[in-house]
């Protein structure tokens, strides 16, 4: 999805096919994980953090963050990560309720995922209280900060 596209717009998609490099228990040690990664293997820069929240009411509890490799990015690093026993994530293909949200702040990103509830709500969808966001963009610019994020609500 592209951001322009997305930003703000709330659909039902198929959550990407993606490879689970890792599981870690704090967004620090996944990107220390990546930078690892990618120094040890041509390609693996190219991989993404998927957090995922339990959504409690008005407030969203980390769980944890995975290190991602999208299917059919790359057929040979695909081939190498397949070796090596590397699966796809287990949320792969299910229906989601998506968003892509411009996340300054984390009051933007509970502000967005109350948002993308209540439109699952208002379409009578029954979603389920995990929310999965990868980031897109993280970054500054001029002093402020610049961060991107795909959102992602299962639909069940």
């Amino acid at each position: 999805s592209s951001i322009e596209k997305d930003l703000g717009r709330y659909r039902i998609l198929e959550f990407p096919e993606i490879f689970l490099l890792g599981t870690y228990g704090s967004y620090m040690d996944t990107t220390f994980s990546w930078f690892r990664l990618s120094s040890e293997r041509d390609g693996l820069d190219m991989s993404y953090l998927l957090s995922r929240y339990e959504s409690c009411g008005r407030e969203l509890q980390y769980s944890d963050t995975s290190l991602i490799f999208y299917k059919d990015t790359d057929e040979e690093l695909e081939a190498y990560l397949k070796g090596c026993g590397k699966k796809l994530h287990g949320m792969s293909g299910r229906k989601c309720l998506f968003t892509v949200a411009d996340i300054s702040c984390r009051e933007a990103e509970l502000d967005t995922v109350q948002k993308l509830l209540a439109e699952g709500k208002s379409r009578g969808l029954s979603l389920s209280h995990e929310v999965y966001t990868v980031n897109l963009i993280d970054s500054m610019k001029e002093g402020q900060r610049i961060s991107y994020r795909e959102i992602y609500i299962p639909i069940i």
